[in-house]
């Protein structure tokens, strides 16, 4: 799925969206964390969970005949 590359890519270059969003995910905010994801660029279904170490992201895209999954793990 492109759009695990593509939230990726942000991630990695712009260190401030990288930072909200961990920021976010530690205060358990998830409006703001799925507002940032979308912005990123994911228009797929998604479902988060975190700890205070890392967030994980399932993106889920498909539909009954074809669908696939992709899990993003980030640790900080």
């Amino acid at each position: 799925m492109n759009e695990a590359q593509i939230l990726l890519e942000k991630v990695q270059r712009d260190t401030n969206f990288a930072h909200e969003l961990k920021d976010a995910a530690q205060k358990n905010d998830h409006s703001h964390l799925e507002m940032l994801i979308r912005s990123a660029g994911v228009t797929s279904s998604f479902h988060t969970a975190f700890t205070p170490d890392a967030i994980r992201i399932d993106l889920t895209a498909g539909n009954e005949d074809n669908c696939s999954e992709v899990t993003v793990k980030l640790c900080w």
